[in-house]
């Protein structure tokens, strides 16, 4: 009776004086290292090592944080599950001594009322045989220890809490100068894979055919792989793949409707996310959501700024900012101007709804008729310009006589009006007609009024105005 109570007397000094380093230093580590190095000095005559696993991160999950031998005191690497503990030791909170093939060792349990934080685990000697009192004795160990393992486990989550506030912060600053860039969703994935350190991360957005595109990066891989399914797929493929992995499942709202959504795992490491990380993602999902919002309105805008929205082809100032860059490096274009005859009837007789649905698809008429390095544009009302890269007078007239033939061969079809077009068109070359961009369409302009006062339904190109 004497000896255990030595043994509470001088259990309870050192539990003071191991808690006193988790208070003392403002470095969780140092702190947390200073305590294993002392604990291990006290007991190193009878234990040949001392683990330390706190439960803060899942409460399936113990993870090894630090553990002290002969050799020295080292950060812990590994991670065990709870079910392989006694449940005397989880929910009980009793001090058990184990007698197994490769030692024996003593196992205190640090709990917080009811609440199981963790353990310390004691390596015994070969040469040591615990008395029968001994884990009794321990108790009083176990009760201060685990007051500041309490408060070590609340420090480690405010410091997780005030790093995640930052790296949102910083994620937030580097969100901003995603809504220009291009690749914006590769870019989002790096971000979350590098700052915020998850496993895995999907973003997904449905096309207007109701495709679901997925981007999907994981950690430690440089590429990031692009898929496209259905909608029922990637359904599926959430319900049924992520029942046993830890996920955060995000959906991405745009004018209050689902475009997408941002999936972030642990399916390599299957850790649990803590409620601080979820509470914290959530925010970070309200930035994405503005983030995505953003930059669907900035593509609607540079569309918008680049497009014309009833034909679909390009506005003139950016025509005329390709066609001046172009004509730096080309040796020869041709110019088509093209104009509707009688155009204003249409929209007398039959309203400007038809009309603009005859421009519409004109539009598409036109676009078919070219290459794909060919620039059309729509300069206003019913005029058309289009720029031909790398093509002489006699090919340009003949893309000319292409799309007038059209319009003449094929009536087009409204609302049961069926309309017979005619269109008229001029033509200038670069650089036998002039060099400059303004001279050259000035000449198409001309050359486009020549054919209307010809009669209409014609091509006629500056070299023919000349001669005219």
């Amino acid at each position: 009776m004497k000896r255990k109570s030595i043994n509470t007397f001088v259990f309870s000094m050192l539990a003071v004086k191991c808690t006193k380093m988790l208070y003392k230093y403002r470095k969780l580590k140092n702190g947390l290292y200073n305590m294993m190095i002392t604990m291990f000095r006290f007991f190193r005559p009878h234990f040949s090592e001392i683990f330390l696993f706190l439960n803060y991160e899942n409460k399936d999950v113990l993870k090894e944080e630090m553990y002290v031998n002969d050799r020295g005191c080292f950060v812990g690497k590994n991670i065990i599950s709870i079910l392989h503990i006694s449940k005397k030791i989880t929910e009980k909170g009793e001090i058990v001594y184990r007698i197994y093939e490769r030692g024996k060792d003593i196992i205190i349990p640090l709990m917080s009322g009811k609440n199981f934080l963790g353990i310390l685990q004691l390596t015994c000697r070969d040469d040591f045989e615990p008395p029968k009192s001994y884990c009794e004795d321990l108790t009083i160990l176990q009760e201060i220890l685990s007051q500041g393992v309490q408060y070590l486990i609340s420090r480690i989550k405010i410091n997780e809490i005030s790093g995640i506030l930052k790296k949102i912060s910083e994620i937030n600053k580097k969100f901003i100068s995603l809504i220009e860039a291009p690749n914006m969703e590769k870019r989002l994935i790096r971000i979350l894979l590098e700052e915020v350190g998850f496993d895995r991360v999907i973003i997904y957005f449905y096309d207007e055919n109701e495709r679901a595109i997925l981007y999907v990066g994981i950690y430690g891989k440089r590429k990031i792989f692009k898929y496209r399914v259905s909608q029922k797929k990637l359904k599926e493929y959430i319900y049924e793949n992520y029942k046993e992995i830890p996920h955060i499942h995000i959906p991405i709202e745009i004018n209050s409707h689902q475009k997408g959504g941002v999936i972030v795992d642990n399916f390599l490491t299957l850790i649990e996310f803590t409620d601080e990380i979820k509470e914290f993602f959530l925010e970070l999902a309200t930035e994405l959501s503005l983030l995505f919002e953003n930059s669907d309105l900035f593509k609607n805008i540079k569309r918008e700024a680049i497009f014309d929205h009833l034909t679909g082809l390009y506005r003139p100032k950016y025509f005329y900012d390709r066609v001046d860059e172009e004509l730096k490096y080309l040796e020869k274009a041709a110019f088509i101007y093209i104009d509707f005859d009688y155009f204003k009837d249409i929209n007398d007789s039959y309203g400007h709804p038809i009309g603009d649905k005859v421009l519409e698809i004109a539009g598409k008429i036109i676009r078919k008729n070219l290459r794909s390095t060919d620039i059309p544009c729509r300069m206003g009302g019913d005029e058309f310009i289009i720029f031909l890269p790398e093509m002489d007078r006699q090919k340009a007239l003949k893309v000319a006589n292409r799309i007038l033939a059209h319009f003449k061969n094929h009536p087009i079809n409204i609302n049961n009006i069926s309309l017979n077009l005619s269109l008229s068109a001029g033509i200038s070359v670069f650089p036998d007609d002039a060099r400059e961009r303004e001279a050259l369409l000035a000449l198409a302009d001309k050359a486009l009024y020549v054919a209307k006062e010809k009669g209409r339904g014609q091509i006629f190109s500056d070299e023919i105005l000349k001669k005219y």
